[in-house]
C-alpha cells in the first residue's frame, strides 16, 4: 500500500470490510486490529482518482449508503489533501487502539496475547506470492509470501489479505487458486475470499484464526455482505 492509493474505490471498501470484521458497527465483542502496510521500497508519485467521492459518479449514493461514517472521512480527507498512510493512522477510520506497521518484518513476534490484535491485515500494493527467488528484487516488496502469512497465522492470529487479481484467468479461477494455496499452507479453520468489483478487480481472504473467531467473523461476513451488495460478493 502507497499514499497514491489512499482514499480511492479499493480503499473505501478495504477499510469498510476491516471496520465490520472488528465491529464498529455491532455490540458484539470487539476485536483489536493491527495494519501491515507492506510499504515498497519504490514508492510511485501520483495519486488514483477519487471520483466516486463526487455526488457525479454512477456509484457515489449507493456506497455511501454502505458505511457514510467511513465515506465522510475519506471526503475530508481529499478535501484537506492529506491522503496519505499517516493521514489515515491519525484519523477515525479505523478502530481506535489499531497498531500500524510498514512491513511484516516490523511487526512484533510471538503468539497473539490477551493485549494484541486479534486480527491481522496485509495490504501489499499486488498481493499474495508463494514463493521468492531473490527477496531483495524490487517488485518483491510489492507481495506478501505465503510463508509470511504462515508465521502470523501460526501465532494465532485472524489474517486478512489483499490480493489483486490479474487478466491471466477468470477472477473464480484465480481465486480458487490461491485459496487452495492457503488451505495447503495455513490449514486454517476456514478461508474466506470477498472480491470487491469496484475498480479493479481484487480480493481479501479472511482466515479466521479459530472456531470460536470465526462464529464472530461470519455472521460480521454475513452483515457486511448484505449491507456492500451488489458491490462486494464471497466466491
Amino acid at each position: 500500500m502507497q499514499d497514491k492509493y489512499v482514499g480511492d474505490v479499493g480503499d473505501f471498501g478495504k477499510y469498510g470490510l476491516l471496520r465490520a470484521l472488528c465491529g464498529l458497527h455491532d455490540d458484539k465483542r470487539r476485536l483489536r486490529l493491527a495494519v501491515i502496510w507492506c510499504v515498497p521500497r519504490v514508492l510511485e508519485k501520483g495519486h488514483n482518482e477519487v471520483d466516486y467521492l463526487g455526488p457525479g459518479h454512477r456509484h457515489a449514493a449507493s456506497l455511501a449508503k454502505c458505511d457514510p461514517l467511513l465515506y465522510a472521512e475519506l471526503k475530508c480527507l481529499d478535501c484537506r489533501e492529506q491522503r496519505t498512510l499517516k493521514a489515515v493512522e491519525r484519523s477515525q477510520i479505523l478502530p481506535a487502539g489499531t497498531g500500524f506497521s510498514e512491513k511484516p518484518a516490523d511487526f512484533p513476534t510471538g503468539r497473539r496475547s490477551g493485549s494484541g490484535p486479534q486480527i491481522v491485515f496485509l495490504d501489499p500494493d499486488n498481493g499474495i506470492r508463494g514463493k521468492a527467488m531473490r527477496r531483495d528484487l524490487a517488485h518483491d516488496d510489492k507481495y506478501v509470501f505465503l510463508d509470511e502469512l504462515k508465521k502470523f497465522y501460526s501465532a494465532g492470529h485472524s489474517l486478512v489479505v489483499y490480493h489483486h487479481l490479474g487478466r491471466h484467468n477468470s477472477a473464480e479461477e484465480q481465486v480458487n487458486e490461491w485459496e487452495e494455496n492457503l488451505r495447503a499452507t495455513l490449514n486454517p479453520v476456514a478461508v474466506w475470499p470477498l472480491v470487491y468489483h469496484r475498480g479493479t478487480c481484487r480480493v481479501f481472504f479472511v482466515a479466521p484464526a479459530n472456531a470460536i473467531d470465526a462464529r464472530l467473523l461470519r455472521t460480521r461476513r454475513d452483515a457486511f455482505l448484505q449491507n456492500w451488495q451488489p458491490h462486494f460478493e464471497m466466491f
